[in-house]
């Protein structure tokens, strides 16, 4: 490659640069030859940009930025060459097998991805690459950690052994996902994101891989440029990353890594097939693992159709009868898989051997563990740690025993993210109608003398589906929201405000507790929120930047005038970091001042605006996410300004999103069908997106119905739950005044 350019600029592309010609007006860099790689790896740059450089292992590690910025780039490439050695002691590859000497990082200003994996020069949004400790949270820097992981993992899995074809983007993607997690975890090592991957990842894409328009991973049918854009989802990624997981843990470490050390080393500067990677694993299987097949036949059953099973549990004397059934669905035939399962007891408790006890076989109606059960059990858990990507249903008994040990001391020593895992599968089984919401609550009532972030953050998850299914205005959402409040008595007074010097999981867990306060209008929370921003607005205190997100949300939502709001507006004008601009930017929809929302979605199609176009959709989910009246206003905006979003937010893809957010919401039959009406008008205009769209509206309606057929039980449920214990909205109590000093980490808005 041979770039010519200005005098003040640097060229910048994939592999290192062979000579610089200079003349009077101009400058011709010359770049030696890449490695052999696909077109899409192709990049190149012609900037004033600054550079930060160290190296490392041979390796000459650069991060560009602009000059206000560049500093906050130290977190970044103080990381970079540390991943690049992790990545190398799991596979055996070093990154030099390319041929490059160097890798560059690029921060930029306006980018609709999120980073991009080009081979020696990848590229970032800001907030994915520049981290400043002074003014950015805790959250923001493990977002930087693991988005650098997961484009430097790229380097071998989709750079040096590409996907053959889209159809299988997992290959790709599946496996940044989970050395995203597992290669930063041997940098930080406290910030326990081997469990943090199952919450962030594991349990969220549960939920999509269970509604029929689910797509299997290795998916035929992918032809046209939509076809593809589709396959970068949380299938891939997600499920991608789940499935892989899941098989290390039942081949075991070294089997595993070994088997991928084959298939790089095999396959590199080539591309490759599922069954390619199945095959080179398969060569290093020892007949110890005592799988039930070859390692293809199981892995196919989880690659090549959607879903995942739920395994039923019932006890027979002293043995545990098992069956399979795919999740959320009746399909004909019945879908079965390869499963395998992982269980202890009351009496073992081990709760760390992850390896395969037991498989069930798509051969067979069920599997039967003999002996478990003995007179001194007293209950069972399946899928230990969360190694199998399934749910498990217990019979009555067998819940009723989980119940009664959850309630004792020290929760009978079920762990965190076992708890997490009961937690999750309870609330989903009731969305599904396998068990009643009356039983799940049950269940999950354990939560009242629970104060770990990894069960709470589970059950969060499934309190954002019911708030979104019910309008918070009327009299099942004020309940809902006020036996929520009660059942985190415990969580949130166990978050000690004064101390900075918590570990990192604790500081999610004090934003988490933080921001759930601050939205169900915990008195405490909101107040101490107010004068926080008070003193920020009228004295230039600064807010801690953990802080900042429910502080900001909670200034603007709470108060009827707009001067919080514009305060805020300017300062997203006047900022220079993409962080503050983005938690800005969620704030500012938080407001229920209707000429504000309004005048907020008008900026974000807006020519020449302060809003960028990478975070045009970002404006559009904040207001939608404030309030029910966000949800009507956007309902509005969407139909009066459809062409607009298309154009200002990037294109159809934006806009499909921007109509499934929307759909999500709606809690009446009126406007579902005006979004319905809008789209049959617009068939031609929309587009590739009005397939999305129909689907979309199908799953609107079934949220419609989900609410006629849950709420009278959910209603009755919470009334008879929570009579006697008053109505004040208020009703978290704490032993404590909240001082907002910690050091934590604000989350982004999602309720």
């Amino acid at each position: 490659m041979v770039i010519n350019h200005p005098l003040d600029y640097y060229a910048v592309s994939n592999a290192e640069i062979k000579t610089i010609e200079t003349s009077t007006k101009s400058k011709k860099t010359i770049f030696n030859s890449s490695p052999i790689m696909s077109t899409y790896l192709v990049a190149f740059a012609v900037t004033k940009y600054a550079a930060m450089t160290v190296s490392t292992n041979n390796i000459k590690h650069s991060i560009w930025s602009s000059m206000e910025t560049i500093r906050d780039s130290q977190y970044a490439l103080s990381v970079s060459p540390k991943l690049l050695k992790v990545m190398e002691n799991f596979t055996k590859i070093p990154y030099s097998v390319s041929g490059l000497t160097k890798l560059d990082q690029f921060s930029i200003p306006d980018f609709s991805a999120g980073a991009m994996e080009n081979w020696g020069m990848v590229t970032y949004r800001e907030t994915a690459i520049l981290w400043d400790p002074y003014e950015n949270s805790r959250r923001n820097k493990q977002r930087v950690g693991t988005v650098v992981a997961h484009e430097l993992s790229h380097m071998l899995f989709g750079n040096l052994v590409t996907t053959k074809w889209w159809s299988s983007t997992w290959l790709n993607e599946g496996f940044a996902t989970f050395f995203e997690y597992f290669s930063l975890a041997q940098i930080e090592n406290d910030w326990e994101l081997d469990l943090q991957f199952i919450i962030e990842e594991h349990q969220r894409v549960l939920v999509s891989d269970s509604l029929e328009k689910a797509k299997p991973l290795t998916n035929p049918n992918v032809f046209t440029p939509g076809d593809i854009s589709g396959m970068f989802g949380s299938i891939s990624y997600s499920k991608g990353g789940s499935v892989i997981r899941m098989m290390s843990l039942f081949l075991g470490e070294t089997t595993f890594f070994d088997g991928l050390n084959l298939y790089l080393t095999d396959l590199k500067f080539n591309s490759s097939e599922p069954e390619d990677l199945f095959k080179k694993i398969q060569e290093k299987v020892e007949v110890s693992n005592q799988l039930p097949t070859n390692l293809s036949a199981i892995m196919n059953s989880w690659t090549e159709k959607h879903g995942f099973p739920m395994i039923t549990v019932n006890k027979s004397d002293s043995n545990l009868i098992l069956t399979q059934s795919q999740f959320f669905s009746n399909t004909t035939p019945p879908t079965k898989w390869y499963i395998p399962v992982t269980y202890t007891t009351s009496v073992e408790k081990k709760f760390s051997d992850l390896k395969a006890k037991k498989w069930m076989l798509p051969t067979e109606s069920e599997t039967v563990i003999n002996g478990v059960w003995t007179p001194q059990v007293s209950w069972v858990i399946l899928n230990v740690g969360v190694s199998a990507f399934v749910r498990v249903n217990y019979d009555d008994a067998l819940w009723t025993g989980l119940q009664h040990a959850l309630h004792k001391e020290n929760f009978d020593g079920i762990t965190p993210i076992n708890r997490a895992q009961i937690v999750d599968d309870a609330m989903n089984l009731a969305r599904a109608d396998v068990l009643t919401y009356e039983r799940a609550f049950n269940i999950i009532s354990f939560l009242q003398k629970d104060n770990d972030y990894y069960p709470w953050q589970s059950a969060f998850n499934a309190f954002v589906y019911l708030r979104r299914r019910i309008d918070k205005e009327s009299a099942l959402g004020k309940s809902l929201d006020k036996h929520i409040q009660r059942m985190m008595n415990t969580l949130y007074k166990s978050v000690d405000f004064n101390n900075n010097n918590k570990r990192h999981v604790e500081m999610l867990k004090k934003a988490m507790a933080l921001t759930w306060a601050c939205q169900l209008s915990v008195s405490d929370c909101t107040s101490q929120a107010q004068a926080l921003f008070t003193d920020y607005m009228t004295k230039n205190k600064t807010i801690d930047p953990n802080l900042r997100s429910v502080v900001y949300c909670t200034a603007v939502r709470t108060t009827g005038k707009s001067e919080n709001w514009e305060y805020l507006w300017k300062k997203l004008e006047q900022s220079q970091r993409a962080s503050e601009s983005v938690t800005i930017i969620s704030a500012l929809g938080c407001t229920q001042n209707t000429n504000l929302l309004h005048r907020y979605l008008n900026e974000s199609i807006k020519e020449n605006s302060t809003i960028r176009r990478q975070d045009g959709q970002s404006v559009f989910n904040s207001v939608i996410s404030g309030s029910s009246k966000g949800v009507a206003i956007g309902l509005q905006f969407l139909i009066d300004h459809f062409e607009s979003i298309s154009t200002s937010y990037g294109g159809m893809n934006a806009l499909t999103s921007v109509i499934n957010g929307l759909a999500d919401r709606l809690t009446t039959k009126e406007d579902v069908a005006r979004l319905e009406e809008f789209i049959s008008k617009n068939r031609d205009k929309l587009k590739d997106a009005a397939t999305a769209a129909d689907t979309a509206i199908e799953t609107a309606k079934k949220n419609l119905e989900w609410v006629v057929k849950n709420e009278k039980e959910l209603m009755q449920y919470l009334q008879n739950t929570d009579e006697g214990k008053g109505n004040d909205s208020n009703k978290v109590k704490s032993t404590f005044v909240l001082v907002f000093t910690f050091v934590g980490v604000a989350l982004k808005r999602w309720l």
